[in-house]
């Protein structure tokens, strides 16, 4: 089978050509593996280089060949990816066009199997509706419609599955698919040697996050929390990583640890690190139907 994957090229604040990450490098190179014929095509709002690449693991010889595109505010370019992107769903001939990302690339990847005549199946790693993008006049009816005209739709939890099926509403199949986390990447760790090379403190007690430091996650209740705990034993430490919203009011003290923006392939160092690892998010549009794949301390008891 031929298939086409329509996807942005960043989302969850990493790139999925120059990181290698996420579910739209990870399903993609899979399918390929099973031994079918997958090419993709990442859309990138920002400027990378463009061009194509072979992404493949080393294990094996099956992989995926991407073309990536930058889209650039104004009209020209938009229609300039839209005919390149034909341009090449005419060379493949693909028997399945797969979009998700946002509900751009989805309504993008329903036009293309449209006009290619292949089925269209639509992948929705998170509630697409609750994205400030999607709030633009229209954006929100024609998601919806190509949602409910797809001929299958992949989403990652259950909960999400059924009120995809309950409110669009869906009559043709719809499967879940979840987020997972690699054996390979995340791995148990010395909790010491982690704390050293990331200058903590080796004999403390800290909770911490990695990820986005947002206000619309509800991070104020991890601070808050830290706040009153600390003042009911000094020996608690936060730890914090990942991106952060600007005039975002951060703990201070000798007892916080701010790490900024790690690289990818820290994040498991910094985990292992941790006694708690936090998740934030808060009950709203989004949160309700996110599924967050974070290791915590359970986890951690786990691998032993």
């Amino acid at each position: 089978m031929r298939v086409l994957i329509i996807t942005k090229r960043q989302y969850m604040g990493k790139d999925l050509l120059n990181d290698r990450f996420g579910r739209f490098r990870e399903l993609p190179l899979k399918v390929a593996q099973l031994g079918h014929d997958v090419t993709g095509i990442a859309i990138s709002y920002r400027r990378r280089k463009e061009g194509t690449v072979v992404d493949c693991e080393p294990s094996t010889n099956a992989g995926v060949t991407w073309h990536s595109f930058n889209l650039i505010n104004g009209l020209a370019t938009p229609l300039e990816c839209g005919t390149r992107a034909f341009q090449i769903a005419r060379k493949v001939k693909p028997d399945l066009i797969w979009a998700g990302s946002d509900a751009y690339q989805v309504m993008f990847g329903a036009w293309l199997a449209k006009r290619a005549q292949a089925r269209c199946v639509i992948d929705l790693y998170d509630n697409f509706e609750a994205f400030g993008a999607s709030r633009l006049p229209f954006v929100m009816s024609s998601f919806r419609q190509a949602v409910k005209e797809a001929d299958g739709v992949t989403c990652f939890s259950e909960r999400l599955a059924r009120h995809v099926v309950r409110t669009y509403p869906r009559a043709k199949p719809t499967m879940v698919i979840e987020n997972g986390v690699r054996r390979d990447f995340l791995d148990l760790r010395n909790q010491q040697e982690c704390r050293r090379q990331l200058n903590l403190p080796e004999g403390a007690r800290i909770i911490g996050t990695a990820g986005a430091l947002d206000s619309s996650r509800g991070i104020d209740t991890l601070f808050k929390a830290f706040n009153l705990l600390s003042l009911q034993d000094n020996d608690f430490h936060l730890a914090i990583a990942g991106p952060r919203e600007r005039g975002i009011q951060i703990p201070t003290g000798p007892n916080v640890h701010d790490l900024g923006v790690l690289r990818h392939e820290e994040v498991p160092c910094f985990i292992n690190a941790l006694d708690l690892a936090v998740i934030c998010y808060r009950q709203s549009a989004q949160g309700e139907f996110s599924f967050p794949q974070k290791p915590t301390r359970s986890w951690r008891a786990a691998c032993r």
